[in-house]
């Protein structure tokens, strides 16, 4: 159990990698904020968790890292419920093929840049409530592209 005692949020938490990273994080012994838009699949996932975890392993809060007010409610909640956060893995983005996004066109660049903003507003927002030398709130973005390291 790599993670007990730990506190992580994850955005996009409902679904897809967010899903798989909750639950995940949940096996290795922490407690769980589930993020998404989607009620449906937050509330899902995080019945589950608790179901295999324990009552009180996980909470859903509904939210859009895209916007300031839900990001700051978000970490607000986590430290209402566990007193600190150690963790932020910010998974949430948009797809291509996402239902709401299919009618209009969305450039790549348009995209990468909402998801840095929010992954911004997350660590910015994340910061101050952790736990006193605990050491830094990371933020894990999986929607960030990576380049592999070059072999000599």
């Amino acid at each position: 159990m790599r993670l007990a005692g730990k506190v992580a949020i994850v955005t996009g938490g409902g679904s897809g990698f967010g899903e798989g990273i909750a639950k995940r994080f949940a096996e290795e012994g922490a407690k769980l904020v589930v993020n998404d838009i989607d009620d449906a699949g937050g509330k899902r996932v995080t019945a589950e968790i608790e179901k295999a975890h324990g009552q009180g392993s996980a909470i859903y809060v509904r939210g859009d890292v895209a916007k300031n007010d839900d990001v700051k409610a978000l970490v607000d909640a986590c430290v209402a419920r566990f007193s600190h956060l150690d963790i932020m893995v910010n998974n949430a983005g948009i797809s291509r093929s996402s239902p709401s996004t299919s009618s209009r066109s969305i450039s790549r660049r348009s995209t990468s840049s909402r998801c840095s903003a929010a992954r911004a507003r997350a660590a910015s927002s994340s910061t101050p409530p952790r736990r006193r030398g605990s050491g830094r709130a990371p933020a894990s973005p999986s929607t960030t592209p990576r380049k592999a390291p070059r072999s000599s």
